[in-house]
């Protein structure tokens, strides 16, 4: 199941005032095309949805220009979270080795 990244689809929709009803039937989304625990691996309880089904809803809704640096492939390893114990919003970026030149 989580052979690729999985995107927070609520927060793209929110983001483009659209109600989670609104894209579930706009974009015919039914599980197992969606997850809302990822097996208990989700930060929070959402709708999640794969890397590349969240690019084509973003490019649907027209804000892939907006969000393509968050929503490419080559930056899968990077993830937010907001931490209520902290009340901060912490980011992780896995990179890998660079060879130098």
């Amino acid at each position: 199941m989580l052979s690729e990244p999985w995107v927070s689809l609520g927060r793209l929709f929110a983001a483009t005032d659209t109600t989670p009803l609104a894209g579930l039937i706009r974009f015919n989304l039914r599980r197992p095309a969606f997850d809302v625990d990822l097996a208990g691996l989700a930060p929070f309880v959402d709708m999640w949805v794969p890397l590349a089904d969240a690019r084509r809803i973003a490019d649907e809704l027209g804000v892939l220009d907006e969000l393509a640096g968050l929503l490419d492939w080559s930056t899968r390893r990077c993830w937010s979270v907001f931490d209520a114990e902290e009340d901060a919003l912490l980011h992780k970026c896995v990179r890998t080795a660079v060879s130098p030149v």
